[in-house]
């Protein structure tokens, strides 16, 4: 197996000695990244002499190794001059440091690998072995946290976006109900949603309404359901597309509203809806499955139902533990640039003098904190128009891009079906 290029080593050492400035094209290595003993010991020198405000050259750097001892370790100073021999440019500066560091992720990867393995040779239980690998490659995928960008790379985007704006496209994905998205402008790439209420208020029926209209517009979705099955969410999805009255599907029979659950099953098929299933599961896990989702299939939108249900480190405290997990969501949601909804209980006493409140989020944590945009949910049955009416309340209590506010949508509940209000 290659795990590592001494020639490409030593070529980047040749380069920075004979220019000291092409550091600054580099990103993101470390001296421990190089295979190489002296490698190792002199990337860690460059580094020191420019954390002390020096030039990093041949000189420089032969000075501080010999002060340190390293100089005779990595072959004197003829090796040090053999570096620069044959050198002609800096172009390939940041191109051979890449090719370091993905070799070092590639040791990286491998050593977890072996000893994984021989963990399970000595009888390691399967979760825990899946659960480290995946901590593994998280480490190595977010070991750096990312490199700072010139300002000019934000404004690029913001042109982008003002682009598609006036070409009246978005890079937000709308929801699909009017009155959201106008005070919303839809679910932005990166955002997390925090959708709360009491239970059986209509958390799973806003969000799963939300994810058909992001469906039917042809984008795919991913949901991670740690509530209901994912026949019970297929069904749910069938009713509302096809407008079904679940109660009125019979075994045994064939009737109108059989046959159209049965074409309302070919429908959802065609849909690039993708489900996990869960009874409980560690945020961790199921968010580096989720990038699965991202990168092969290209979900454009991540539910997942619900918070309470999520479990992360050892935390001393839930409030502590729900905080890991929301940071852990809102990292996943920035470094994928898709919009993630949560789905979150409230507190039982929420709502009791009217619509809830961001305060009563349960075990909130630092929920509020991370949450881009939270909504809060209500139903209430009102006659309208002489006749009873369901009508599910949204309260936008918090949105950091602009309006928040109240909306009212129209409830179906036999049919898991929500619709705009007509004007």
């Amino acid at each position: 197996m290659n795990i590592f290029n001494e020639q490409t080593e030593k070529a980047l050492l040749g380069q920075l000695l004979s220019d000291p400035e092409g550091l600054a094209r580099i990103d993101g290595l470390a001296a421990d990244d190089f295979y190489t003993h002296y490698g190792k010991i002199i990337f860690s020198a460059i580094l020191n002499i420019n954390r002390s405000g020096q030039v990093a050259d041949l000189l420089s750097v032969s000075d501080y190794l010999k002060t340190s001892s390293d100089l005779e370790r990595i072959g004197g100073n003829t090796f040090l001059s053999e570096l620069t021999e044959g050198y002609f440019s800096s172009a390939l500066i940041k191109q051979d440091a890449d090719r370091i560091v993905e070799y070092s992720n590639k040791r990286r990867v491998y050593l977890s690998l072996q000893k994984e393995i021989q963990r399970l040779e000595k009888g390691a239980e399967l979760a825990e072995v899946t659960e480290s690998v995946l901590s593994s490659f998280q480490e190595i995928e977010t070991r750096d946290g990312g490199a700072f960008l010139p300002i000019s790379a934000a404004t690029d985007e913001l042109v982008d976006d003002f682009d598609l704006m006036l070409s009246g496209k978005s890079t937000a994905i709308p929801t699909g109900f009017y009155d959201l998205d106008a005070k919303i402008e839809g679910l932005r790439p990166s955002d997390v949603i925090i959708v709360g209420a009491k239970t059986s208020i209509g958390k799973t029926l806003f969000a799963l309404n939300v994810a058909l209209n992001v469906l039917k517009a042809g984008l795919p979705v991913g949901l991670i359901s740690l509530e209901m099955s994912r026949r019970a969410i297929a069904k749910r999805l069938i009713c509302a597309n096809e407008k079904i009255d679940g109660s009125q599907i019979r075994p045994g029979k064939i009737n109108d509203v059989n046959k159209q659950y049965l074409k309302g099953i070919e429908h959802l098929q065609k849909f690039p809806f993708y489900i996990q299933d869960l009874p409980s599961g560690k945020a961790f896990r199921i968010l580096t499955a989720a990038e699965y989702l991202v990168k092969i299939r290209g979900i454009r939108l991540l539910i997942i139902d619900h918070l309470q249900l999520l479990s992360g480190g050892r935390s001393e405290t839930r409030n502590l533990e729900l905080g890991e997990i929301s940071r852990a969501i809102k990292f996943f949601a920035l470094k994928n640039k898709i919009p993630v909804m949560v789905l979150s209980q409230m507190n039982r006493r929420s709502g009791e003098s009217g619509m809830p409140t961001l305060s009563e989020l349960r075990d909130s944590g630092s929920i509020e904190q991370d949450a881009d945009v939270v909504l809060l949910l209500n139903r209430i049955n009102e006659i309208r128009d002489g006749q009873p009416t369901d009508i599910l309340k949204v309260k936008i209590a918090k949105n950091r891009h602009g309006q928040t506010g109240e909306l009212e949508l129209l409830t179906y509940l036999d049919e898991q079906r929500l619709e705009n209000l007509k004007k």
